[in-house]
């Protein structure tokens, strides 16, 4: 192993002034600088060979954190480490910036943003006694294609001056008492699972959001639970949260417009994350697998049984194994909610404004005007999925009464109020329908391949409007897996396709699923994260994301066959 001082040499000395490409030498090798704190680098692009992926590793003693303690909060650690040094090492890139210069005469260095989630990032992942710390790195050049060592020595040596100064003003007694906040929040969501509840939001909490930032909306009303749905946990700090709790079965949220309706299903959806303390949201807890379902219009559907909502065949098509390239409103939620079913989400969450009509009800007077209506309402099988299938679900309903009939609560909302109503509610006459069980079980794995992986290249597409995943000829829509809310969980979703889709011994998806993800976050092969999507760009890091958004991306794939039966 080398030391730092033999980098800088390097740097100084040896590459100075060579071509571009002499940068992959730094990559032989790891420099040693003090106290077990090494520095390593990798090569991304081949064709910009000064810009690099920067590895520092940072032992765990030297920040004087309980190594006993990181299997507890671990996660919560690497968050707000991250979240402690991102700030000022991007600031440190910015300062290398000066108008007066050429781009490739300026330096820059960058590390993963934040946002108010707490989740796995790959910018700083503790591995074997320490943290790894992964920066974005592009070298300064003289003209074109010329290594200026001496400038880029100046780059390293400030940046590590700048890590001495942070790890000496290191605030380990402030990491402590803000992992109370992250031990709490997995120890409701313990308390959830094992008592059958989906959901906990605490008294206090801030649900709305600022628009231009997702930050607590300021003068924000405070949620406050219907008394009748109150409930208190207590804590093995000492500590009890008071708070609305919601079991499974079917609970209705109703109330007029601009009400809150949407922002509380935003805030329930969000509860999948832990947030950090002061988010307004750090006590809404959820049940991990709850997924959104939605009318989506156009989406691709594949080798599919949609035998549980739909009695004859599709335009055509049998509903065993139902395909389409651009389904209906419809046909699109009924989809949803079978894959959902699949891929082991315990709770789903419905809003009516986002769902097609003539899924969700079809009431007396149209049922005897249509007598061979194909389509099953979801009013039909609504009581099946959440008494006989276990499953919860939360609505958000406006016009249609019907689902009070079936809800085990309902609840009113009021200029950000809640109430309980479901006592007050004279209940609908319930429709009868044949009482039957539908198979929701579906056994498929991926039928064709891409080929190699250095055949495949990837892009993602993240704006305001529009999410996407390509891989060659391959696209999936994810705008509606609402749950990925940053670039780096695409990045992550875009990684995982690329893993399942250049497999060519295929398990079951579900399985494929979570070996790709686990290699997301693996540090002993680098190379597992710079497939051929990371070229030069400066924001291809990495975020955790659930097993159940793989797959429901994975079931957008245009251009996939699926095989039924997982001998074929």
């Amino acid at each position: 192993m080398k030391t730092v001082n033999d980098l800088k040499k390097m740097l100084r000395k040896d590459i100075n002034g060579n071509k571009k490409s002499s940068f992959q030498s730094l990559a032989s090798d790891v420099y040693e600088y003090y106290n077990g704190i090494t520095v390593g680098f990798e090569c991304i692009n081949y064709r910009f060979p000064e810009i690099m992926n920067m590895y520092i590793n940072l032992p765990i003693k030297l920040l004087k954190i309980d190594i006993m303690q990181m299997d507890e909060i671990s996660v919560f650690v690497e968050d707000y480490i991250l979240r402690e040094i991102s700030p000022v090492i991007n600031e440190f890139g910015k300062s290398l910036y000066h108008e007066s210069k050429e781009i490739r005469a300026q330096g820059d260095i960058k590390m993963q943003s934040v946002d108010s989630k707490i989740v796995r990032r790959t910018g700083v992942l503790y591995h074997r006694g320490g943290f790894v710390l992964k920066m974005w790195c592009r070298f300064p050049l003289m003209g074109v294609s010329t290594i200026s060592g001496k400038n880029s020595c100046r780059l390293i040596t400030e940046l590590l001056k700048i890590l001495d100064a942070w790890i000496e003003n290191f605030d380990v007694d402030r990491l402590y008492e803000k992992a109370n906040v992250y031990r709490n929040q997995c120890e409701i969501r313990n308390y959830l699972k094992e008592n059958g509840y989906v959901c906990f939001i605490k008294n206090g909490s801030i649900l709305p959001r600022e628009k231009e930032n997702h930050m607590p909306k300021r003068d924000a009303i405070p949620f406050k639970a219907p008394s009748t749905m109150e409930h208190t946990i207590p804590l093995t700090s000492g500590e009890v949260v008071t708070g609305m709790i919601i079991p499974k079965g079917l609970t209705v949220i109703t109330g007029g417009g601009y009400s809150g309706k949407t922002t509380m299903m935003d805030a329930i959806e969000s509860g999948i994350y832990h947030h950090i303390e002061g988010d307004g949201r750090e006590y809404v807890i959820t049940e991990e697998t709850a997924l959104k379902v939605y009318a989506e219009d156009g989406r691709t559907i594949h080798n599919l049984d949609m035998s549980p909502f739909f009695k004859q065949e599709i335009s055509g098509e049998r509903i065993d194994d139902f395909s389409t390239e651009h389904a209906s409103g419809s046909v699109s939620q009924a989809a949803n909610i079978i894959e959902a079913v699949y891929a082991g989400s315990e709770l789903l969450l419905i809003d009516e404004d986002k769902s097609a009509t003539n899924f969700m009800i079809r009431d007396k007077i149209m049922r005897k005007i249509i007598k061979n209506e194909p389509i099953v309402p979801l009013t039909d099988r609504i009581d099946e999925l959440t008494r006989k299938m276990n499953l919860a679900v939360i609505m958000v309903i406006g016009a249609i009464s019907e689902y009070f009939h079936y809800a085990d609560r309902i609840l009113l909302i009021e200029d950000y109020k809640l109430y309980d109503i479901s006592n007050d509610i004279k209940k609908t006459e319930k429709i009868l329908i044949e009482e039957n069980i539908c198979n929701w079980t579906i056994n498929r794995k991926i039928k064709n391949a891409v080929g190699s992986m250095e055949n495949c290249f990837f892009r993602t597409i993240h704006t305001e409007n529009n999410r996407k995943i390509i891989l060659d000829n391959y696209t999936a829509d994810v705008m509606s897996l609402t749950a990925i809310t940053t670039n780096e969980q695409l990045n992550s979703l875009a990684f995982v396709m690329e893993k399942l889709l250049t497999k060519m011994d295929k398990d079951e998806i579900k399985k494929d699923v979570r070996f790709a993800i686990e290699k997301i976050f693996s540090v002993d092969s680098k190379n597992n994260h710079e497939f051929a999507m990371m070229i030069t760009r400066k924001d291809r890091w990495y975020e955790e994301i659930r097993n159940i958004d793989a797959i429901c991306c994975m079931n957008r794939m245009r251009g996939v066959k699926f095989c039924n039966n997982l001998d074929d």
